[in-house]
């Protein structure tokens, strides 16, 4: 257990708490690196042709075809912030299912711990 975790912590919640110290971290380590990522990043999320709400859930079924809970988390924070529904969110996952099969299945039961654990934090 880390010095900042506790032990009521919901277990997407302290995923979420994960990458933003893995990218804190990474961050100040390597910032020659990780500056022009975390640019990048910013300037792709940002709305255009598509609203930051549509880029989040279109990372939401990224997230979930690729099996990367860290994404997970943090996309169903930035799509419910964005305004997306559980129904919105739900339908990526399975957009993702269609195109990536079970194991996205099974990593979809975290973007419904994820919805439960930040839908009521707007």
């Amino acid at each position: 257990m880390t010095p900042t975790e506790t032990l009521d912590e919901k277990p997407m919640t302290k995923t979420l708490n994960e990458a933003y110290e893995l990218i804190s971290e990474v961050a100040q380590k390597y910032p020659k690196m990780t500056g022009p990522l975390l640019s990048f990043i910013g300037k792709v999320e940002e709305g255009g042709a598509l609203d930051t709400k549509t880029k989040e859930l279109v990372s939401v079924a990224l997230s979930v075809a690729l099996n990367c809970k860290w994404c997970i988390a943090l996309h169903v924070k930035n799509a419910l912030e964005a305004g997306a529904t559980r129904d919105e969110l739900m339908e990526a996952s399975y957009v993702a299912i269609l195109m990536a099969g079970g194991p996205a299945l099974m990593h979809t039961q975290l973007v419904i711990q994820a919805i439960n654990e930040f839908e009521n934090q707007q």
